[in-house]
């Protein structure tokens, strides 16, 4: 157990590590041994590379809008409003607009982007609901998902030295950005945050805090062991991802040439399909 790693495996599962050694020296080399044998010392990966490139069905601009207007957008009757302050942010969404040739206007006071509804019918295709969606994320290609990852974080986000924070009030968006996480190649964690009358946070909503984990590895991690009487799965996808969602938590696990053997309770766990292969 570690901070930023939780496992419960059998003892023969194998587990993918680098000796220190390796690590020390920035070599790619891997090695693999059994559960059983490890020691608590060795680097374990938190994170894969992610997804392999794809062909783009979408241009990077549409994919950058999307991304602003889930985070600062307004879907009204038939127009779509875009609400931004801050100096960067306002070029940025204008210089889209344009390049998009999209029809729009500024809006009141706080002089919003207002998208007339011809184009605001044409986002809506592709973003029926103002929350992110697996759908879109599989129209994306790599550096398009990196694209949109950038964006969700200057609308919603926190940038500091040692940490990187998506905020939202959205469920749907916050599973799904961490799905984008894991296909980018990052390791999240998601915490809650519930409004509270003698404390409130910003807002008067319920609100879920992703963490983006910096750190690629784990390593000086506790051992101990547990008696288990239950089920032990082993899923067995054809791309050889598989993400496993428990207690809040996404956990990435890439196959490499072992069977995935993590003990988990009925109860706590959602197999979601391959990443790498939607179909």
């Amino acid at each position: 157990k570690h901070r930023n790693y939780d496992a419960l495996l059998t003892p023969n599962h194998r587990v993918l590590y680098q000796p220190k050694e390796f690590y020390e020296r920035e070599e790619n080399n891997w090695k693999v041994k059994f559960a059983s044998n490890v020691n608590g010392k060795e680097y374990l990966p938190l994170i894969g590379n992610g997804v392999a490139d794809s062909v783009a069905l979408l241009k990077d601009e549409i994919v950058a809008l999307i991304g602003w207007i889930i985070t600062e957008g307004c879907y009204e009757k038939d127009t779509i409003t875009i609400t931004q302050y801050k100096k960067n942010g306002r070029k940025t969404i204008e210089e889209l607009l344009v390049a998009l040739n999209i029809s729009y206007s500024i809006k009141g006071k706080k002089k919003d982007f207002k998208i007339h509804q011809n184009d605001a019918r044409k986002i809506r295709s592709l973003l029926p609901k103002k929350e992110l969606t697996v759908d879109f994320l599989y129209k994306c290609n790599r550096k398009q998902l990196q694209i949109l990852f950038d964006t969700l974080i200057a609308g919603d986000g926190t940038v500091t030295k040692t940490s990187i924070h998506f905020i939202q009030a959205n469920k749907n968006t916050i599973d799904v950005f961490q799905i984008l996480c894991t296909m980018i190649g990052k390791s999240s964690r998601v915490s809650e945050r519930i409004f509270k009358e003698e404390h409130q946070h910003y807002g008067s909503k319920q609100i879920f805090i992703v963490s983006v984990k910096q750190s690629k590895y784990a390593s000086q991690f506790k051992i101990s062991k547990e008696k288990y009487i239950g089920k032990v799965w082993c899923p067995d996808l054809k791309n050889g991802t598989v993400i496993i969602f428990s207690s809040l938590t996404y956990l990435n696990t890439f196959k490499v040439n072992i069977i995935i053997n993590r003990i988990t309770r009925d109860k706590d766990i959602n197999l979601i399909k391959g990443i790498n292969n939607p179909k």
